[in-house]
């Protein structure tokens, strides 16, 4: 069965090797898997954090994409990344994934190196999680709408402070 990789990033050959090594070692044999753990944000060149968010909690949070490990058959199975969502497609295809019945199986050590920013971190990544969330009933209207409207006073806020 062959395991293709997401998006997880190294810093070193030596965090290759081993990150290889424990996703063969927790590898179930399942034909839909997901194989996922931990990952170590940097800011600049020191660890900032190191976060694990497990697959039970999925639907209230992300898991860290960065690393994790799929089977290509369940590429094959569900398909790729939706590209309308231009931040949470990661979230909207592991939704689909645990729909399809894919094994997730937890590696608590950490598998991805990654640096602070990107989309996911703005407020239109949060409002297109935000709304998916909604839709998938997790999130009640009232709030979906509150958390919307603050996101965009948020984003008003930082252009004007910006701006001066």
């Amino acid at each position: 069965m062959k395991i293709s990789i997401i998006t997880p990033t190294y810093n070193s050959l030596k965090t290759i090797q081993s990150t290889l090594e424990q996703i063969a070692k927790a590898f179930t044999g399942a034909q839909y898997e997901i194989i996922y753990g931990m990952v170590r944000t940097y800011q600049g060149d020191k660890i900032k954090t190191m976060e694990f968010y497990h697959h039970d909690f999925l639907l209230n949070r992300m898991i860290n994409h960065p690393g994790c490990f799929v089977t290509k058959a369940l590429y094959d199975q569900i398909g790729v990344f939706d590209t309308k969502y231009k931040s949470s497609a990661d979230y909207d295809w592991m939704k689909r994934a645990l729909d399809a019945g894919a094994v997730f199986t937890p590696v608590y050590e950490p598998l991805a190196n990654v640096r602070l920013g990107g989309m996911s971190a703005s407020n239109q990544g949060f409002r297109e999680t935000l709304k998916l969330q909604y839709d998938w009933g997790r999130v009640s209207r009232s709030r979906y709408l509150a958390y919307t409207f603050r996101s965009h006073i948020g984003d008003i806020y930082h252009r004007l402070r910006r701006d001066r």
